[in-house]
């Protein structure tokens, strides 16, 4: 989902260059490795605002097959903070 993310936003051409230079390895840390910030932070976007919508409709067992690194932190599958 990440490379195709990012493939829709930074171009399709610079996802396979960035795959075949070995810049991207693929699964979720692959967001950190985008070069373009501008494409690194849509595909945190989109990721994000897809668990935040199947969270408030009810499809947490879809949202839960993604996960989210935002600012190098993972975000939980309930958007509980943890704390008492």
């Amino acid at each position: 989902v990440v490379l195709v993310l990012a493939a829709y936003n930074g171009g399709r051409g610079n996802v396979q260059e960035w795959v075949s230079d070995k810049n991207l390895t693929g699964g979720n840390s692959t967001i950190d490795q985008i070069p373009f910030p501008e494409t690194r932070n849509f595909v945190r976007k989109v990721l994000l605002y897809h668990r935040i919508y199947s969270h408030l409709y009810g499809r947490e067992a879809q949202s839960a097959s993604l996960s989210v690194r935002l600012h190098g932190k993972d975000m939980p599958a309930d958007f509980s903070d943890n704390r008492a």
